[in-house]
């Protein structure tokens, strides 16, 4: 309770919607919640978000945090918890002090990033950390500062840790705080294990060193950068352009309407989602498979090759491929006669014209820009069009050549028939999953198949799958029910060649 007796709750909340599939970790809407009442209604509350009814506010995300696990296989939600703080000097300032993951960096090599189990958020998953943050209010919990980091303490270990442990870094956990602070300080305790101690190797038991400390946090200066950014000096989370602490569709449209020139971006620092210090189509791209989730793009075969069409018969603009193609940005030239009408199911298309110059932007699911499509209809004088700038990117993120066409067809292309290796193999979707994973399979010739799955130290857990297969689309499921949470690795054999993937459990 607050100076005043108004009780106060920091909780964690699982935001699934419709299309979670029962994995509540991972949107981001899920995360630490306040919630408040006035004392003098508790029993009768008024509406919600009304002086006499029950109040909440979003404080800080966990979906980075949650939707990995510890070293004892264990999602980091157990190992999450809050406390609350509240001023002596103001009553309307108060704490909440938490422990969250903090992203490490993309350390591995272009080598690396080619290899599927770098395509995801497992990349730099190795060098997270688990920090202690301090949220403050200044309103009664309305509304909240930026999380401000105030143990950072990276982990260096890079995965290389005893026995094999996936994760050893130097984790902060479980903070508590006194219940009163100051208006700029508070004061807490928190634990820190040592994961990398362990004399019997048994990971869920508690043979590992645990240090208790005990400090305070000065919480001045309101301009501080938001969780799940580094020192770049963001006010505002990667990729929340609008600053509604949720990365949703309306921050990709900002976004797209900056690249195209229609409007300005007050901190492109958060629309710089893959901090390359330029906002373009790229970081629409990584918005766009943060909100949709890779899993599902990357199924899809991707291109290496294109053509940029100009349909003089069907007065179109269409892309021809020899794969997938996650995004396109063209600058076209043409006379003043010129208009454009884009293709609407696609998942972004936009364009914007000024004088006799258009910018055409088109970003897809996964579902749409394979093999032949159809990016916009054209009027005017289609003779005159000539395109100035192209961009093309395939669904694992690389620049593809893209050659210029007109009245192109797909026979151009010798490499539509045939699979590399004779075989495409998915990755697991979804992942991190409950209760089941999937894996797709095209195989040019009848070929043996063998997927087993292994625990973190190596034993064969599940014999999911061995035999002929022949033909696309041959899906095989793993059914994980059986086994506990935590992190698999995934070994498949296709003929003689020879793959893996790690997947995560959560239940």
């Amino acid at each position: 309770v607050d100076r005043e007796g108004n009780p106060h709750w920091s909780i964690q909340v699982l935001g699934c919607d419709s299309s979670a599939d029962g994995f509540c970790y991972y949107v981001p809407e899920s995360g630490i919640y306040h919630f408040t009442i006035d004392r003098d209604y508790l029993d009768n509350p008024g509406p919600v978000n009304t002086p006499t009814g029950w109040n909440w506010s979003f404080v800080i995300t966990g979906n980075d945090t949650w939707g990995f696990s510890d070293m004892t296989g264990d999602t980091y939600i157990w190992n999450n918890h809050s406390a609350l703080a509240f001023s002596i000097d103001d009553p309307d300032v108060m704490y909440i002090v938490s422990n969250m993951a903090t992203k490490g960096e993309w350390t591995g090599t272009q080598e690396n990033y080619d290899d599927p189990c770098y395509l995801s958020e497992w990349s730099d998953y190795m060098y997270w950390s688990e920090d202690v943050y301090v949220i403050k209010s200044e309103d009664g919990g309305q509304t909240w500062w930026n999380p401000l980091n105030v143990t950072n303490t990276p982990d260096n270990t890079g995965g290389e840790c005893p026995n094999g442990y996936p994760k050893c870094d130097p984790a902060e956990e479980f903070p508590h705080t006194a219940q009163w602070a100051t208006n700029d300080q508070v004061n807490f305790m928190y634990q820190m294990p040592n994961w990398a101690f362990n004399e019997i190797g048994d990971l869920l038991g508690a043979d590992f060193m645990n240090r208790v400390y005990a400090g305070y946090a000065i919480v001045d200066d309101p301009d501080i950068p938001e969780y799940g950014v580094d020192e770049s000096g963001c006010y505002a989370e990667l990729g929340d352009v609008n600053g509604d602490s949720i990365l949703n569709i309306l921050d990709i449209i900002e976004v797209v309407n900056f690249v195209l020139g229609n409007n300005p971006i007050d901190d492109q620092c958060a629309s710089d989602y893959n901090a390359d210090g330029i906002t373009n189509i790229l970081d629409i791209i990584e918005m766009v498979n943060y909100v949709l989730g890779n899993g599902r793009i990357l199924e899809q075969e991707p291109a290496t090759e294109a053509k940029l069409n100009i349909d003089t018969k069907l007065n179109s603009l269409s892309v021809i491929a020899d794969g997938y193609i996650q995004a396109m940005q063209v600058t076209v030239e043409h006379s003043d006669d010129f208009s454009i009408s884009m293709n609407d199911d696609l998942y972004i298309a936009e364009s914007n014209t000024v004088g006799n110059e258009t910018i055409i932007l088109v970003v897809t699911n996964g579902d749409n820009l394979a093999k032949v499509s159809t990016i916009a209809q054209i009027s005017g004088s289609i003779d005159d069009i000539t395109i100035s700038d192209a961009y093309a990117y395939s669904v694992n993120e690389f620049e593809i050549e893209l050659e210029l066409a007109r009245d192109a067809s797909e026979d151009d292309f010798a490499s539509f028939s045939g699979l590399p290796n004779g075989y495409k193999l998915s990755n697991a979707y979804p992942n991190p999953f409950n209760p089941t994973t999937t894996f797709k399979v095209d195989l040019d010739n009848q070929t043996f198949v063998s997927i087993k799955a292994y625990n973190i130290v190596g034993q064969l857990v599940a014999e999911v799958f061995s035999g002929n297969l022949s033909g696309y689309d041959n899906k095989i499921d793993w059914n994980a029910s059986n086994v506990s949470s935590g992190i698999y690795f995934m070994k498949i054999q296709v003929g003689d060649h020879l793959e893996s993937q790690k997947v995560l459990l959560v239940k």
